[in-house]
């Protein structure tokens, strides 16, 4: 078995800086943080030694937070990177001991045109980005996406899951829990923050072999405000097998 890499993604859905003692308690070695505001505002608040990648979305000031525990080192392969695929952004992630994989960090939004918006963004990302997937690639984020909608649009979710598999990624969460896309039991996401209004929007894609996987639950994440919810996203962790680099023993 590989070295375990211990991945969070989490929407924090803004004021990552108050939210932040509870990110750092999941004990990632990777965070992908979609809806944080710039870095600046927070950097004294992570851990001494971080590494830490920011992508802006200046119409919403806020951005996807890519940051590593210290000695793990995040590298972007775009440099700079693509604006039209800012929030479809290819890393290189290098644990300690010099294992490494591609870590993609995934946050789709609406567009004003169908075809770009949510999932069809990823698709577009893909045309263009295709050609950079390797062996060794978890691809991970918020993609505003489900099967429960695939009649909405031509490229849909299930058209991601098949063109992602043919490069040998697989959801982590469908396969550690044989569920079926689009008949989740653990929910990613309540709309406006009700727990009668679940969805999973959530999804890691990956090669790598799956350790386990966790979701966080409404009553610990989500739910109003005044209730001591953060977020209307819980947390997916996922444990991944890292690759032994080669020649280590």
């Amino acid at each position: 078995m590989g070295e375990p890499l211990r991945v969070v993604s989490w929407n924090c859905a803004g004021a990552f800086r108050e939210k932040i003692g509870r990110a750092l308690a999941l004990d990632a070695d990777v965070y992908v943080i979609q809806e944080a505001e710039p870095v600046d505002r927070y950097a004294g608040l992570l851990p001494p030694g971080s590494m830490t990648h920011y992508v802006a979305r200046p119409e919403y000031a806020k951005g996807v937070l890519v940051f590593a525990r210290p000695g793990y080192k995040v590298e972007a392969q775009l440099q700079p990177l693509v604006p039209g695929y800012s929030h479809v952004t290819p890393f290189t992630i290098t644990s300690p001991s010099g294992a490494s994989a591609d870590l993609w960090a995934v946050w789709t939004l609406g567009a004003s045109r169908h075809e770009a918006a949510y999932v069809g963004q990823a698709h577009l990302a893909l045309d263009d980005l295709e050609p950079a997937l390797r062996t060794g690639t978890v691809m991970i984020g918020d993609y505003n996406s489900n099967a429960i909608w695939d009649k909405e649009r031509r490229r849909n979710h299930s058209t991601l899951v098949s063109r992602l598999a043919v490069h040998g990624l697989v959801s982590a969460y469908h396969l550690w829990t044989g569920e079926v896309q689009g008949s989740e039991s653990q929910p990613t996401f309540f709309l406006h923050r009700r727990e009668a209004k679940p969805f999973h929007l959530d999804h890691c894609f990956t090669d790598l072999e799956v350790l386990d996987v966790k979701v966080g639950t409404f009553a610990d994440w989500s739910g109003l405000k005044a209730a001591g919810g953060v977020s209307d996203h819980v947390p997916v962790t996922v444990v991944l097998a890292l690759p032994v680099p080669e020649g280590a023993y």
